[in-house]
């Protein structure tokens, strides 16, 4: 589930964001960035803007389909959201 789905629909109860906000720790948020490039970047600003009492430290970007698009995603979230990519893990084609 995702950062802020818990209990029920209207709060975060029982959410990896109430745990974060009661124990004050950082999140890492790991996202797929496979068919998108600064839509990321609007994810990663839509789930700051909900933040409350825990701060996102870093983004893992999951599922690129090739070096230039880790470069391309990476660049909009630093650029528009100001959360650092901690890394990024291109797709695995078998």
């Amino acid at each position: 589930m995702g950062l802020y789905d818990g209990k029920d629909y209207n709060s975060i109860r029982g959410s990896t964001a109430e745990i974060a906000s009661i124990l004050k720790i950082p999140v890492i948020i790991v996202i797929d960035i496979s068919s998108m490039a600064r839509t990321a970047a609007s994810i990663i600003n839509g789930l700051k803007s909900q933040a409350r009492g825990f701060r996102i430290a870093g983004v893992i970007l999951n599922r690129a389909g090739s070096d230039y698009h880790c470069l391309i995603v990476k660049k909009a979230i630093e650029s528009l959201s100001n959360v650092k990519v901690l890394g990024c893990i291109k797709k695995i084609m078998i």
